[in-house]
């Protein structure tokens, strides 16, 4: 596997996480939109592609109320309570999510 394979497999991992938390937590992707100030439509798109970029990842965690933090360059990465967000208003609990590191 190269470099850029894994790199493309992190990026799935993430964004499927991404999407199981936005489902968890009953938000859709026009309320998310106008969290993060992203088009639906470029939510939609980065939900459904394959890849993505990191800076709609960190913006889709933020409109969720959650951080995304990149922990060491193996490829964790791992969703906290993102501090302002709607977790602290105890609308949503706290949730830590570690997606595994490659072998």
């Amino acid at each position: 596997m190269t470099t850029d394979d894994a790199a493309d497999d992190d990026m799935v991992m993430l964004i499927a996480e991404l999407v199981a938390l936005r489902h968890r937590r009953g938000v859709t992707q026009v309320e998310l939109s106008a969290r993060t100030g992203l088009t639906q439509q470029a939510i939609s798109r980065f939900e459904h592609k394959s890849t993505g970029h990191l800076l709609t990842a960190v913006s889709y965690a933020r409109g969720l109320g959650a951080r995304l933090v990149v922990q060491r360059p193996s490829g964790d990465f791992e969703l906290v309570p993102y501090a302002g967000g709607p977790s602290d208003s105890g609308r949503w609990p706290a949730e830590r999510v570690r997606l595994p590191a490659r072998p």
